[in-house]
Order: structure tokens, then C-alpha cells, then sequence
């Protein structure tokens, strides 16, 4: 089991040792819950109530936090064996396109005797999200097979995991961060 993550992010999990749960709020300085008694919640186009913030980063781009009301955030887990279009997808880029400018597509192995997971189909219970929200997340796993998704409802720090790879033209291969190429590190 695998959490697949874009090369411009996995600097600040090794920084961490620990791969946070999103939405992650501690990117806006604030609890969930302080964000949730300060903004309004909107019904988009899929007529869910959610919140929605972005943050602009100090060293440039932004970060979106998007979360339903009371949703726990959580780490998302894969088994597949191909980088996932929800962590690649951008706009109308290829593929080739979205690795060059995502810095690359990096998995961290996790090993499940350390860390509780659990299935995509108990999302909505155990993270507190309605029906219809687990739908639109679904649709928007650009073709995902959702039977391989699974989630931990807390952190994983470097100790639950098992290796780093980094997805090579067409197979994932060992990756130590002292290797690192200087456009991910």
C-alpha cells in the first residue's frame, strides 16, 4: 500500500517525517475548526455545502483547501501500481508534461502492521462525509479504480513507512533522498 504524492511535495514530507492528512490546515495557521466558525460554507455546482480557501504560498503557487463540513481529514492510500491520475492530472498536460512540471511522481510504501487503514467504501462513515461528497470525489479521480483507495485517519510518520520510489518512464524504482536530483530536492 502506497501513498502517491508529486515531486514539488515530497521535500516537505522528508522536512516532516511524516506525511499530513488533507486538507491540511495548518497551512492557514488554523484549526479546522476556527476555519469552519470564520468562513461560510458555498453549495457549488454539485450542490454540497463546502468550504473552500485557498493559500497563497511564500515561495509562489497556492494551495486550495477544499473539505465539507466536519469532514476529518485524512491521509489517502493506493494500490495501484501506476501513478494515479488524481495526483497527476494538470489541465490539459500530458503526462510526460505533468511529471516534468510536477517535478516527478514519487510513492511512499506503508507499512499497514503500523498504520490503521481503511477501505475507500467506509470513507464516508468513518470521515464524516456525505454521500453525495464521496460521489464528486470519486468522479474526480479521473478514472481511479476507487476499489484500490484506502485512507489512515492520522499522520503517518516515517516510522510506519517501508521505502521511497520514484516513478521512472514505466516502473517505480528505489529512491534515497541523498540521490535527489536538484529540481526535488
Amino acid at each position: 500500500m502506497f501513498h502517491q504524492i508529486k515531486g514539488t511535495n515530497i521535500a516537505d514530507i522528508l522536512r516532516d517525517q511524516e506525511i499530513m492528512t488533507t486538507p491540511r490546515f495548518c497551512l492557514a495557521g488554523k484549526t479546522q475548526q476556527e476555519l469552519e466558525s470564520e468562513l461560510t460554507p458555498r453549495r457549488g455546482k454539485h450542490r454540497v455545502l463546502l468550504y473552500n480557501l485557498s493559500i497563497k504560498r511564500a515561495e509562489g503557487g497556492i494551495d486550495l483547501l477544499i473539505w465539507e463540513k466536519g469532514e476529518r481529514p485524512v491521509v489517502w492510500l493506493t494500490l495501484a501500481e501506476k501513478p494515479i491520475a488524481s495526483i497527476w492530472r494538470l489541465g490539459n498536460a500530458t503526462f510526460q508534461e505533468a511529471e516534468s512540471s510536477l517535478k516527478g511522481f514519487f510513492r511512499i510504501g506503508i507499512d499497514t502492521s503500523k498504520v490503521e487503514v481503511f477501505p475507500w467504501r467506509e470513507y464516508e462513515q468513518r470521515a464524516g462525509v456525505s454521500k453525495h461528497w464521496r460521489r464528486i470525489l470519486a468522479e474526480a479521480a479521473c478514472g481511479d479504480d476507487t476499489s484500490k483507495w484506502y485512507f489512515s485517519l492520522a499522520p503517518i510518520s516515517s516510522s510506519g513507512w517501508t521505502v521511497i520510489e520514484r516513478w521512472d518512464i514505466s516502473q517505480w524504482v528505489p529512491w534515497q533522498a541523498e540521490s535527489a536530483p536538484s529540481d526535488t530536492a
